[in-house]
């Protein structure tokens, strides 16, 4: 899921059960500013090119933390698509 709230983009990911750590699991909520890369077979692409259901790999800095009963990542410096955009 994609939102917009209050000027801010929030993506709602669902982390795979396949992740090595229990935070990565489950929903995610994460906040994205202007300084996030989107990317795509590692060239940079528009957040436009993002939808709903696609499967993605989230760079980040520092450890996801629980806020408001929601996981959330400090800090997001890279989102790539991995399936095939179409």
């Amino acid at each position: 899921e994609i939102k917009e709230e209050n000027g801010k983009t929030f993506f709602v990911v669902d982390g795979l059960e396949t992740n090595d750590e229990d935070d990565y699991k489950g929903e995610l909520t994460l906040t994205i500013d202007e300084k996030v890369k989107f990317l795509y077979q590692k060239e940079e692409i528009d957040i436009s090119k993002i939808k709903i259901g696609q499967n993605i790999s989230i760079i980040h800095s520092g450890k996801i933390v629980t806020k408001h009963d929601v996981l959330v990542a400090p800090f997001i410096y890279e989102i790539e698509i991995l399936d095939t955009i179409k």
